[in-house]
């Protein structure tokens, strides 16, 4: 994956992580942002 889009990803993830409403749609978005950073971790 290319550097920019990785750190862009871990960007996306540590905002969704700080600003979490627990709505639907942010519940949604972190559990595909949690996908996506296990899977760049292995």
């Amino acid at each position: 994956m290319p550097l920019l889009k990785r750190n862009h990803l871990k960007h996306l993830f540590n905002y969704i992580l700080t600003h979490n409403n627990m709505n639907t749609f942010t519940h949604h978005l972190k559990f595909i942002c949690t996908y996506l950073y296990e899977q760049e971790m292995y």
